[in-house]
């Protein structure tokens, strides 16, 4: 095992003791909708959701961009965007760039990807898309996150 993988349960473990505190306010869920038949909408679907948490099913890290921020990075005025960094995966927990944003959906069936998210100011969760999974760090995976502007 390398010092990296050694490391990734007990930075996991750290971000978990901090939603213990009562520091992290968001629950992170992928909502994925897979449909047959010839249109989105229409005949069998299938609906699997999880959680995305970090070690003992706690809450991962969320950040609401500032929208001066949001503006800069190119996004309209308005536009809600979040950032969500969770732990990569490790022997025994950890989150796969695959569960955040799953694969492409078998022959003849349309896929439909959403992120909900749940808290302060959110009760009623709001929708959203992915728009980039930063991957660059052993220790951590990022998925920025726009809301679609649509309610749960």
């Amino acid at each position: 095992m390398s010092i990296i993988e050694d490391v990734k349960p007990i930075i996991d473990e750290g971000r978990a003791s901090i939603d213990d505190v009562g520091l992290r306010l968001f629950r992170v869920y992928v909502r994925t909708t897979d449909w047959t038949g010839e249109r989105t909408g229409l005949d069998t679907k299938t609906v699997a959701i999880k959680e995305l948490a970090v070690a003992r099913g706690a809450r991962p890290k969320v950040r609401q961009i500032p929208a001066d921020r949001v503006v800069a990075a190119g996004f309209e005025l308005g536009t809600t965007v979040f950032d969500v960094t969770v732990t990569p995966a490790y022997d025994g927990g950890g989150i796969t760039p695959e569960d955040i944003a799953p694969g492409p959906a078998p022959d003849g069936v349309r896929r439909e990807v959403q992120y909900l998210i749940y808290g302060q100011g959110y009760e009623a969760g709001v929708i959203c898309e992915l728009v980039s999974l930063d991957v660059g760090s052993p220790f951590r995976l990022t998925a920025r996150l726009r809301s679609t502007g649509a309610k749960v």
